[in-house]
């Protein structure tokens, strides 16, 4: 131990000040990363809210202790990947879903390329709309049809 000491001794306070700086930079780089990885990984539940929307879905996820992130704009709600789906469906027996999918359907679409586009877009409402609670599956697909035939075809720009 005494050799130990004196090779420390030996060293002198520049060199000592150089060892102290890099143990305390490693000590805070696996502070931080055990951090990041205690965190679980957050995945979009939903986005492109309205404050009204994203307050009732914070108080849902609050009820049900789920870790969230809300954007500063209060547009976007992050939640732990692995229970996007779970919360999705949650939301949907509360009756979230049908407003928030109505909002995104009834938003005009940048471009409108395909047929299959619009099939797609039908098939994501046809499921959303299935999960929905005393919502009738005609509002929707009759809604769906006007909307599309109102739209304008356009050609993407690249």
């Amino acid at each position: 131990m005494n050799s130990f000491l004196g090779t420390f001794r030996s060293l002198g306070p520049a060199k000592l000040g150089a060892i102290a700086a890099i143990s305390a930079g490693l000590l805070a780089f696996f502070i931080y990363l055990s951090a990041q990885l205690a965190t679980p990984e957050l995945a979009l539940l939903y986005g492109d809210l309205d404050t009204q929307d994203s307050g009732r879905i914070a108080s849902i996820l609050d009820d049900m202790k789920v870790q969230y992130e809300l954007s500063p704009d209060g547009g976007r709600i992050m939640v732990p990947a692995a229970q996007v789906g779970r919360l999705r469906v949650a939301m949907a027996e509360e009756g979230l879903g049908v407003s928030i999918m109505l909002k995104f359907l009834s938003g005009r679409p940048r471009c409108i390329s395909s047929g299959k586009v619009a099939k797609a877009r039908k098939a994501r409402a046809n499921s959303s709309e299935k999960r929905e609670i005393g919502f009738k599956a005609s509002t929707l697909n009759t809604w769906y049809r006007e909307e599309t035939m109102k739209a304008p075809a356009t050609i993407p720009v690249i």
